[in-house]
């Protein structure tokens, strides 16, 4: 699909010296720049829940959740309190 959209010149010539360094086409430079900052799609596997972290896997396959730092430091806390 062909559309315009306005660069400053800087980028533009960034961009066209990124584009001819890797032996791309501009259009394929630019889609494949911005597929990498889009992630993917919604839906599609890879895509994280922003408001949520992943749980951590570790190579025993014992599933370790995500713990935020000040519930953390109260384990930590209660475990030197007794």
């Amino acid at each position: 699909m062909r559309t315009t959209i306005d660069l400053p010149e800087e980028l533009l010539r960034r961009a066209k010296a990124t584009a001819a360094m890797r032996g791309m086409r501009m259009k394929d430079l630019i889609a494949n720049i911005l597929n990498e900052g889009l992630g993917p799609a919604p839906g599609q596997p890879g895509r994280l829940d922003h408001g949520a972290l992943p749980d951590l896997i570790p190579a025993a396959g014992r599933k370790i959740p995500f713990m935020r730092h000040a519930d953390l430091m109260a384990m930590l806390d209660e475990e030197e309190g007794g």
